[in-house]
């Protein structure tokens, strides 16, 4: 009986790059499977690995074809989440009053949630999608990066708004 020494043959993990598709490129493929039921993953992956110059194997045919066709939608939808219409309105006008106060005073971060609370409570006091708005600091960061506003610190206490 004779024992074998793994540690002797290290073995090498085989190197096949990562097939990348996009959304659409998969939806495509889902299509053409699901109207062309019949034909093998091996036949279909050919021909979009031709199609779309791509070395696709049958085994992500079968993965993209268990997905269901609501899952490809989902994800298409959720990728960028979309603002109910009420809130970028609110917004928008939020940014328009910042826009007014700079002129005259220099914007905390406190000031801007203060401002953002009183046009919350004074003009979408109805609004559910607005009043469930908490402004933290991570709305305020998302809401910087969506209308282009930095606060620069000069100084420990206090950050000024620059539009």
């Amino acid at each position: 009986m004779a024992i074998f020494d793994v540690s002797e043959r290290p073995r090498k993990p085989r190197e096949v790059p990562r097939c990348v598709l996009t959304l659409g490129q998969k939806k495509e493929i889902f299509e053409f499977k699901k109207e062309h039921e019949n034909m093998s993953n091996n036949r279909i992956a050919q021909f979009f690995s031709k199609k779309y110059n791509v070395e696709i194997s049958k085994n992500v045919i079968q993965r993209i074809s268990k997905i269901n066709g609501f899952e490809l939608a989902k994800n298409d939808i959720l990728r960028k989440k979309m603002k109910h219409p009420i809130v970028s309105q609110f917004e928008e006008e939020l940014y328009h009053k910042l826009l007014e106060e700079v002129k005259y005073n220099t914007l905390t971060y406190e000031n801007i949630v203060f401002i953002a609370k009183t046009l919350q409570t004074e003009k979408y006091s109805t609004e559910e999608n607005i009043m469930k708005i908490k402004f933290s600091s991570r709305w305020f960061m998302k809401y910087q990066d969506r209308h282009n506003i930095s606060l620069i610190s000069r100084e420990r206490t206090g950050r000024t708004l620059y539009v």
